[in-house]
């Protein structure tokens, strides 16, 4: 599975973890926890979100990193809004992107001056994007941003074994495209050797995918079609 330069817990040990020091401590401690929670949201949904919006055509009402920013700033409390999307059954990329559509409302309502922000509370789970383009570039700026976390996640495995090839090695074979002879020569390996690094890296990286999709809430059952989408969704952005 290439990882495409653009955009080990589950959810249930490590976000309901953060969620429950957030709301049963105090001080220090839950402040830390909602700022991890926040962090995390951030570092996985802020390019996915950027590209959702650029797609949206909303440059009128500001930069798209603009635009998230003031949605991260403004718009979500990690606690409540965690909180409610455990309780909605919904993928948690689809519910943050669902979240950001409301926030352009507002922005399109603010801008035309409306007198209300009419929907503002509406349910996010209840909300239907109209430009499926846009999704449709969220959800593979998303899995890409899945990918290259697995790749990374897959290197430092290999680093950490000693084998510090295995990651280039499958680079230049999904990447570039070089036969395994070629890369056997380029790095002084068999091929042999070339081809059973790939195998290694690929099957790292499949273990890390379906550890960050166990994190964004996708239960055991589902994490076979997840994984499927992902890798899809790699490629339609590769352009396979």
């Amino acid at each position: 599975m290439p990882a495409v330069d653009h955009f080990p817990s589950t959810h249930e040990t490590w976000i309901d973890g953060q969620l429950e020091l957030a709301c049963a401590s105090s001080g220090h401690d839950a402040d830390a926890a909602r700022g991890a929670l926040m962090s995390h949201l951030m570092e996985r949904y802020y390019e996915p979100l950027c590209i959702y919006v650029r797609a949206r055509a909303l440059m009128g009402l500001g930069e798209p990193a603009d635009i998230v920013g003031d949605f991260f700033a403004r718009s979500l409390d990690p606690v409540p809004f965690l909180d409610r999307w455990r309780v909605s059954g919904m993928p948690l990329r689809r519910w943050v992107m669902n979240a950001m559509a409301l926030h352009c409302k507002g922005l399109r309502r603010d801008a035309a001056r409306a007198a209300q922000r009419r929907d503002a509370a509406a349910d996010i789970s209840e909300v239907a994007t109209a430009d499926t383009r846009a999704e449709r570039a969220f959800d593979r700026a998303w899995a890409v941003s899945i990918a290259n976390r697995a790749f990374w996640i897959a290197h430092a495995d290999a680093e950490s074994r000693g084998r510090p090839q295995d990651a280039l090695a499958f680079r230049l074979h999904a990447l570039d495209e070089l036969p395994h002879e070629a890369i056997a020569r380029q790095l002084g390996i068999t091929v042999a050797q070339s081809a059973h690094a790939y195998k290694r890296v690929s099957a790292r990286m499949r273990e890390a995918v379906s550890d960050l999709l166990r994190q964004d809430g996708v239960p055991p059952e589902m994490l076979e079609s997840a994984l499927a989408e992902v890798l899809a969704l790699v490629r339609e952005a590769s352009g396979g």
